[in-house]
Formats: C-alpha cells, structure tokens, sequence
C-alpha cells in the first residue's frame, strides 16, 4: 500500500508561487492595518467603540475647563497619534506617544485631582473589529483550502 501527498503547483514554479503567496499576504496585512486605523478615527468621529459604546461622557467640570463637550480631544495629540506601519513581519496600528499614556483612556485612571477618569475605550473594540472583519475573509479561503486539500491529499494504491 502506497500513501501519497501530492501538491501540485499547477505549472508555476515554487518559488515564484512562495513569493505570489508572500506579497498577497503582505497586501492583506497592510489592507487590515490601515482598516485598524479607519475605525481608530472613526470611534473618534463618533466618540464610541465600533462595537456601539458610547463613552462617558466629560465630568462638567472637564467641559468648563476645556470649553467644549469633546471626548478624547483636547489638542489632537491622541487622535494624531494613531498609526499605520510596516513592521519586519508584516503591519500594524496602534496609538503611540511619549506625551501621554493611551491605555490611561482605555482602561480609565485616577486623575490628580482625585477622581476617577471612566475607561473610553477605543483601541480593543478596533482590534476586536478587525479580527472580525479578518475572521470573515480567512473563513472561504480555509474552506476553499481545505477543500483542494482534501481533493488531492491522500491517494491510496494498492
């Protein structure tokens, strides 16, 4: 009895098929980073998680303080500090900066003053969505894969 697995590269060398199934890769990651950031700005825009939170709204004396009712915005520095890059394995979004600490407004803080900064969080639910969002385009690609797979993995002579 003679197991085979076969995959057959369909007239395409392997290498050449590799470096095809690298930069398709590549092309989703940096698709899926710069998506990150589009729902970071949005949840900004709408002052909310992409998942339908709204955040807390600002203690009265913040909005005296600031003179507007925005949430997340006093001088833009959050907001500009999201972030799209390439990375040696591939892309990523995020929030970074050395004026302040994002995860403060994600988890919430005890101000100076004493009182408690609620938690707005922003940067998980955008992470939750896109793997979602990711979830939904791997799902027919590993269905068709396995599929194929199956097809041709295991011929059995005798």
């Amino acid at each position: 009895m003679e197991v085979l697995f076969n995959f057959e590269m369909k007239g395409l060398d392997k290498g050449i098929a590799e470096r095809a199934a690298y930069i398709a890769q590549q092309h989703l990651a940096q698709a899926m980073a710069e998506r990150g950031k589009k729902i970071l700005d949005m949840e900004f825009t709408i002052e909310g998680t992409i998942e339908g939170t709204p955040w807390a709204p600002l203690a009265k004396s913040t909005r005296d303080r600031k003179g507007f009712d925005a949430v997340l915005w006093e001088t833009g520095d959050l907001m500009k500090s999201i972030f799209v890059k390439k990375t040696p394995t591939g892309w990523s979004f995020g929030v970074e900066s050395d004026k302040f600490d994002p995860k403060l407004h994600e988890f919430g803080f005890v101000h100076k003053s004493g009182t408690w900064v609620p938690a707005r969080p922003f940067i998980g639910p955008a992470i939750r969505q896109v793997n979602r969002e990711m979830t939904q385009i791997a799902k027919p690609i590993i269905k068709e894969f396995t599929a194929e797979l199956e097809a041709s993995f295991v011929k059995v002579t005798r």
